[in-house]
This record gives C-alpha cells, structure tokens and sequence, in this order.
C-alpha cells in the first residue's frame, strides 16, 4: 500500500512540473490556428462552420496580443475577405463547400474535445492555445493510467519511457499527434492483453485525426483471434475472458469514431476526405519517403527516437530464449511490423510532409507507438534485472536527443538541418541523399513548392559541398557555371521525384556538352520536342504531355556512335494507374513503374539511331468518365521528362 502511494505521489509531481514546463512552451505551430478557429466557432455557436465573427474575434486582438498567441493575422485577414465574397476561395486550410460555406480541411474532434479546457482558459483569462496542451496532456495521462493497469510493478518506468520517446516533443504541439499516440499505445497494449473493445475503442478515436492509424484495426482483431486459438501469446496476467457485450459495443464505438469523418466530409465536402483530395498526391508514395520516414538523420525515427528502437532490437533475442512456445514467438513482432508498415505507408502522401517537425516527422510519434507497446509486452515477461536494463539504456539514448534538442524540441526547427546530418553533409556528402523537400528547405531555411526549376547549393564554410536539381536541367548549377555552360559532378545520386545530387569536385563544361546527354523536356514552351511525340499523345502542356489511349510511342534519336543502356523518365501517373508496359524497338521489357524513372535496356540495341519506346496503359480513364470534366482523354502517364543514359566509352 505504501508503495504505491508513493508511486502515485511521484507520478503526480511529475505531471504538475509537466504541465507547468508545457504550458510555458505552447503557442499555435503547425494546423494549430486551424483547431482554435474550430474550437472558438463551436464556442461561438456550436457549429465547426466558419464564420465572419470567429475572424473577428481574433483579428480584434491586439498586435502585441496576437504575437504572444501567434495568431497569423495575414491568414485570418485573407479568410475574413474571403468570406464577404459570394463564391469564397480555399485560404490555405480552409474551404468552401457547394454552398459557399468554409470549413477547415481537418476533422474537427480534437478541437470538440477542446472545448472544455478553452472554456477555462476564457473563464480564467488564460492563455486560449493552453487548451490544447492541457488536451494533449489529458490524452497521455488516461494512456499513462492504462499502462498503470497493465504493467503495475514497472508503472512509472513505462510512464518515462514513453514521454520520453518523442512525446515530450509534441506535448506543446498544437495538433492531434499526441492525441492518436496516446490513443494508439493504449490500444496497441489492449490488443496484446486481449481486451478487444477497449483496443478498437482507442484505435478509433486514434484514427479520427489520423485516418492510416485504421489499418490498426485488423491487426488487432486479428491477433484476438490468434489468443483465442494460442492463449500462451496473451499478456502475462492478463484474463482472457470470453467476448461480451460491453466489449462489442465499445468496438462499434470505435469502429464509429474511425468512420464518421469520411460521412461527415462526405456530406460537407461531397467526398470522403478533402484532405486526401486537396493535400496528397499517390505518386508520392515510394520507398525513398518510407526510408526517410524512419532513417532520416533530420526527421526518421532514428533521429527522435533512437533509444526505442534499439531497445526493440535488443529484446528481440532476450524475448525469444524466454519464449515459453517459441514457435509462437515471432507472431507479435511481425503483426506489429506489418501494422506500423500499412499505417506509414499512406502518410507518404501529403504534398507538405516536412511542415513543423520537431525532432522528428509528426507521423513517426504515434508510428512509434506499437513498438513501444511491443516492448512493453515483452518486458511484462521478463525478469526484473532485464527490465531494469533495457529501461536504462532507452532512457539513456533518449536522454542525449533531449540534450541535444531540448526537453521539448524547441532547439530544433524543420527548416533547419540537425547537428548529424551538418556533420555528415560537411565530411561525407554523398553518403546522406535525403528526400528532396527536407533537404531543400533545411539548406535554404524557407517553405516552398519544389518544381523543375528548382536548385539548391549546400555550402559549408563558403566550400560547395552538394548540389540539388532536377535531372532534366543539366544546366542548372546554383551560381557555381556561367549561364553558356553546364554542371557536371562526381558520384551522383538520384531520388525520388526526378531529384539528382551531385558533389565535388564539380566542372563546367561547354553547353555544346549537354547536347550529347539526350535530355528532354517535355514542354510546350520547347516545340522542338513535338517531333519526339509519335502517336498517342496529348497536346503538349507548360509542363508536360498526357498520353492519350492505351498505347503512347516515343522516337528519340540516339546520340551518334553512342548504345542506349538505360532510359530515365519523369513523370506521373493518373488517378488508379500505377505501371506502365514498356516495349522497346519491338521487344517487350515488362511491367515498370515509371514514376520511379528508370528502365535498363537491352544490351544488344544499336548504336545511333532511333529509340522506338512505347509505352501501353491499359487502365488509362478520362476524366470525364467519373464526371470530373468534359474532359475525354484517356490519360494514364503525364511524362515531363525523358533522357538516354549512354553505355560508357
């Protein structure tokens, strides 16, 4: 009994020290003026509809006032004009619906919830964006308290360690990220002791900000059938009662909460998810993103929560020679794995992925969840000496990424690169290709949509040390050649989106050099590449060409005496198509995606001459054809891009 008053005692100054440390750090970051608008709309009167007198509000606010808070007034007074017009246009997160009413983009829940700490900071006149941090801070204690339940004897080093893997990072953020982290330990716990409802219950108000965390939900049915059949992979302890009532109503209920925001968007937006049709592009998906997403030194995983994956890594085998069954043993790490890799893979998507990530991506806090309840499940079985040495070591590693970037990651900053990747930048350049957005806007400090224009020189000490462009601008050298030459660099590297980086020692060369390269871009404002469009193209765009049909042939001229070794397209797909049939000189090659814009040729073509390359989509649609325009083209590929890479000499 004395015991755990002195446990509860330890938890509860540690959250009032918490709760001071937070609130002294929040301000609106990230979709924050979102929430607030929402928040003080349902205030205001009771709906999440947007209206002139919830701009107001906070236009009224005093420069110094909205400073201190800040509130991003030129947004505000953009969506406050907006809203005098009678067909009102999208201001940055805000939409109109077919009435001409504006809502934001997001789903409105977090700001619901935060209604009744937004109340108290009105009554108490209070600082209004404390409402989320005190909203994020409730999410963790209820996860927190769960973990009580589950892990009695080792509850306040499990409490540690989960603020200390990125949670602390985010507890002052103003956004749901805390919220679906808090919500997704809890159910992951749930599901490995067993507890079905309480599982999907908590998946589900996860998944209502961050919808790819639904993928959760079979995973956790699935591993309930799995206890049923193999009751020695349930949580040390716990029961493993029959199914009740009370267990599916509160799995209905999360299955609700999933749901709701894709009929509420619908019946608002008329589609399913207007984030998804607005901020997110499929052909962004790739493995490039999904690496990053993980290994990146500015934002993975690796970068925020190094203490958590290495502890994972080492209980592996501690866990498998405690194993009772080890036959058994491999299915909780491998449903966690497929779980974490099916909710990733649509947060790839989003066209602004870097925005706001401290330490690490916003996605990778609640992505890190499972495994940090697979390690919990692990160290429910262990002896106490295991425990007690794992929890040191996380701690340990997380410890120097707080050091390094503060308690709450205020000394980082996403438009900034970290101290390991400056590091790794200034001594080893070519070793560190990260995705081309982070390293654009962490070199130049700035937000910006990458086009094929865009170049970047990463210098350090005035010394040119990585160059990003577009492949198809050969002449693109961020200052470093005279406008009549191109670049050329040593080891280059190539990542997704058509991005090239190249690195010392660079030349340039004459502009007569980059004719021999066979680069083209596709473009109406460069005619000349009408003549390499032979049947089943569009009309050529500012940007690029559609195909049109099912079959779309290309005639490139080889460089003299040169062979063809390899293509490399830029590119991307329409809608559901994803793969392209190549067919060169008559020879079938296969099935290629070509938005990743490489396809070997075959060793035995000619050299000179002309390249025959057709290109089939048999899944090619108009977009009139599910009413999106009169438009009856049969798109499939939108090609910007294509070049002959040559056999060395």
């Amino acid at each position: 009994m004395l015991k755990r008053i002195r446990a509860v005692s330890w938890f509860g100054a540690l959250l009032l020290v918490l709760t001071a440390l937070v609130l002294g750090k929040t301000k609106l970051d990230g979709d924050g003026y979102e929430y607030l608008l929402m928040t003080h709309a349902l205030t205001n009167h009771g709906s999440v509809e947007i209206r002139p007198s919830d701009v107001e509000h906070f236009l009224k606010l005093s420069e110094q006032e909205s400073a201190r808070l800040a509130i991003p007034r030129h947004i505000f007074q953009a969506l406050r004009q907006q809203l005098d017009q009678a067909k009102p246009s999208p201001v940055v997160v805000f939409f109109p619906n077919a009435e001409g009413k504006i809502y934001g983009i997001h789903y409105w829940l977090y700001s619901l919830l935060a209604l009744p700490f937004y109340w108290s900071m009105v009554i108490l006149g209070g600082n209004p964006v404390w409402a989320f941090s005190l909203l994020n801070l409730a999410f963790a204690v209820i996860a927190m308290l769960y973990l009580r339940r589950a892990l009695p004897t080792q509850w306040l080093i499990t409490c540690v360690l989960f603020l200390l893997t990125g949670v602390t990072f985010y507890l002052p953020w103003t956004g749901p990220e805390l919220m679906s982290a808090s919500m997704l330990l809890l159910g992951c716990t749930a599901a490995f002791r067993g507890q079905l409802g309480a599982s999907l219950l908590a998946i589900g108000v996860a998944a209502s900000q961050n919808p790819s965390i639904i993928f959760m939900m079979p995973v956790a049915l699935a591993y309930r059938i799995m206890l049923a059949k193999w009751p020695a992979l349930s949580w040390p302890g716990a029961r493993l009662d029959n199914l009740r009532w009370a267990e599916g109503f509160m799995a209905a209920g999360g299955i609700l909460f999933a749901l709701f925001p894709y009929a509420y968007f619908q019946f608002t937006f008329d589609t399913p998810s207007l984030t998804a049709k607005v901020a997110t592009d499929p052909n962004l998906i790739g493995a490039g993103r999904l690496f990053s997403l993980f290994f990146d030194l500015n934002q993975g995983m690796v970068a925020g929560v190094p203490g958590l994956l290495t502890t994972v890594i080492l209980a592996l085998p501690i866990s498998f020679y405690l194993a009772p069954q080890k036959r058994l043993w491999a299915i909780p790490p491998l449903l966690t794995g497929a779980a974490v890799l099916l909710m990733a893979v649509p947060t790839l998507a989003p066209h602004n992925w870097n925005h706001g990530a401290k330490v690490m991506l916003r996605y990778a806090v609640w992505l890190a969840m499972p495994l940090l309840a697979l390690l919990f499940y692990w160290m429910s079985a262990m002896p106490r000496h295991w425990v007690n040495r794992l929890a040191i070591l996380a701690v340990s590693l997380q410890a120097f990424v707080i050091l390094e970037n503060g308690l709450f990651g205020e000394w980082s900053h996403y438009l900034r690169h970290n101290d390991h990747a400056r590091w790794l930048l200034t001594h080893y350049p070519s070793l560190y290709n990260p995705e081309a957005e982070i390293f654009f806007e962490r070199s130049s400090g700035q937000e910006r949509r990458l086009t094929l224009d865009t170049t970047i020189l990463y210098r350090d000490r005035e010394q040119p040390r990585k160059l990003l462009r577009q492949w198809p601008n050969p002449e693109a050298s961020g200052g470093l050649c005279a406008p009549d030459q191109i670049l050329e660099g040593s080891k280059p590297r190539y990542v997704q989106g058509g991005w090239q980086y190249l690195h010392p020692p660079f030349d340039c060369l004459p502009r007569q050099a980059g004719d021999r390269l066979g680069v083209w871009r596709i473009s109406a404002k460069q005619p000349v590449t009408q003549k390499l469009l032979a049947e089943g193209w569009s009309s050529l765009e500012a940007g690029g060409v559609w195909t049109d049909g099912i079959h779309s042939i290309l005639k490139l001229p080889v460089p003299s005496g040169k062979r063809p070794q390899r293509l490399r397209l830029l590119g991307h797909y329409y809608v559901h198509v994803r793969s392209s049939r190549v067919i060169i000189n008559g020879l079938s090659l296969g099935t290629f995606r070509l938005a990743e814009g490489l396809v070997d040729l075959p060793s035995n073509l000619p050299r000179g001459g002309t390249l025959t390359v057709e290109l089939q989509h048999p899944e090619a649609v108009s977009p009139k054809s599910p009413g999106e325009s009169p438009d009856s083209r049969l798109r499939g590929f939108y090609l910007k891009a294509i070049a002959i890479e040559t056999a060395p000499e």
